[in-house]
C-alpha cells in the first residue's frame, strides 16, 4: 500500500492491528504516525496510550509489555518500533511470530524500517499483509508537485509549474545518485520563502536562494578537508562523482573555492567589510556566508599550499591518460593529510 491510499484508510479510521513502514521517506513516515496518533489517542494521554520502543538499547519484553497493555482513556494504544531489523538478528521466528499474531483491535503496532534493513523475502515481512506494509518512497510527478505548493501556500507563497519544476531540478530531489529526502527539499524550500519579498515565487529568486547542488557538494567537501576528517571527504567525493560532472570541472570547482577562501581571508585581514568583499569577489550573500562560515577552518599558508596541490593534480589529468577517480581521490587524501599551518 502506497502512502496516497494510507492516508485515506487514516481518514476513514480503517486501522489494522499492525503496519511495517518500509522506504527512505522518513519525513512521511513521521507525518503518518501523528495522523493516527491524532486519530487514536487524545491529547494529554500520549504518556499512557504511546509508546516508542528503539531495539537497539531495548529487548522484546519491552515490547511484550506494551503490546499487553490496554489504552487508557483512548481507542486504541499505539506502539512504535524503531530498528524492527534486530528482531530478525536477535530473536528466533517462534518469538516474534508469536507476539505478532493476535494483537486484538485496541492496539496499533507499527515497526518502522527507514532505508530497506529488513530483506523482502524475510519471515517478518511475510508475516504482513499487503494492506499492512505502507511504502514511503520519494514523492513524483503530481504528488510532488502538490506536496512543494502546500508548503508554499503555508507561507502565502505561489509559484507557477515553469518556475516550480526548474526549483525541483535545482534541488536535486529526484536524483537517483544523490540520497535527498523531503527534509532536504523542505530546507530550499525554506530558503526561497525566507529570500522572497513577494508572494510569488519566481526563477531570479529561486537562483538567488538556492545554492546549486554542485556547488554545495564543493562546500560540504572543503568543510570536511578542513576538518581533516579523510572517510567523509572521500564519501561526499564519491557522492560528487555520481553526479557524473566532468571531473575536470570538479577540480575547477575546488580550485575556484579555495581561492575564494583565500581572497576572503586576505581582504578580512586587511579589514575590509562583508558589503566590499562581497562586492570584489562577486558572489551572491548566500556563497559569501558559506565562505565565511568554513574560513576558520583554514589558514591563508595552507589554502596557498591546497591550491598548488590542485593545480599539480589538474596539470596530471591534462597531460596524460590516468585513473581520473584515484586521481581526485590522491588530490582530496593529500589535502586533508597536509600538515599546513
Amino acid at each position: 500500500m502506497n502512502y496516497n491510499e494510507f492516508k485515506l484508510a487514516i481518514k476513514k479510521n480503517n486501522f489494522k492491528e499492525k503496519y511495517i513502514f518500509i522506504g527512505e521517506e522518513v519525513y512521511l513516515m513521521e507525518e503518518a504516525l501523528e495522523k493516527i496518533i491524532k486519530a487514536n489517542i487524545p491529547k494529554g494521554t500520549e504518556g499512557m496510550n504511546l509508546t516508542k520502543i528503539d531495539f537497539k538499547d531495548a529487548n522484546i519484553e519491552d515490547l511484550r509489555d506494551s503490546i499487553v497493555t490496554l489504552p487508557f482513556l483512548a481507542q486504541r494504544k499505539i506502539t512504535v518500533v524503531y530498528s524492527p531489523e534486530v528482531l530478525i538478528e536477535n530473536y528466533s521466528n517462534d518469538i516474534y511470530m508469536d507476539l505478532l499474531s493476535d494483537l486484538g483491535d485496541h492496539q496499533v503496532l507499527i515497526l518502522i524500517d527507514n532505508g530497506r534493513k529488513i530483506k523482502t523475502n524475510s519471515k517478518l515481512i511475510k508475516f504482513f499483509k499487503s494492506d499492512e506494509i505502507i511504502l514511503f518512497e520519494k514523492l513524483k510527478g503530481k504528488d510532488l508537485v502538490a506536496w512543494i505548493e502546500e508548503k508554499l501556500k503555508a507561507f502565502n507563497k505561489k509559484i507557477d509549474s515553469k518556475n516550480l519544476s526548474y526549483f525541483i531540478q535545482q534541488s536535486g530531489y529526484l536524483s537517483k545518485n544523490l540520497e535527498l529526502t523531503l527534509n532536504d527539499l523542505e530546507n530550499e524550500i525554506l530558503k526561497v520563502v525566507a529570500y522572497s519579498e513577494k508572494e510569488i515565487i519566481d526563477r531570479n529568486t529561486i537562483d538567488n536562494s538556492m545554492i546549486k547542488l554542485l556547488d554545495k557538494n564543493i562546500f560540504d567537501l572543503l568543510t570536511s578537508i578542513g576538518e581533516q576528517n579523510v572517510d567523509s571527504s572521500l564519501k561526499i567525493f564519491s557522492a560528487i562523482y555520481l553526479m557524473d560532472e566532468p571531473v575536470i570541472k570538479i577540480i575547477y570547482m575546488i580550485n575556484r573555492q579555495l581561492r575564494l577562501q583565500l581572497a576572503y581571508k586576505s581582504y578580512k585581514k586587511a579589514n575590509y567589510s562583508d558589503e566590499d568583499i562581497i562586492a570584489k569577489l562577486e558572489i551572491k550573500p548566500y556563497e559569501y556566508n558559506k565562505i565565511s562560515a568554513i574560513s576558520n577552518r583554514y589558514t591563508i599558508n595552507r589554502l596557498t599550499k591546497s591550491i598548488q596541490t590542485v593545480i599539480e593534480t589538474e596539470k596530471t589529468l591534462k597531460s596524460k591518460a590516468t585513473n581520473e577517480k584515484y586521481e581526485l581521490e590522491n588530490l582530496i587524501v593529500r589535502l586533508v593529510s597536509a600538515n599546513y599551518k
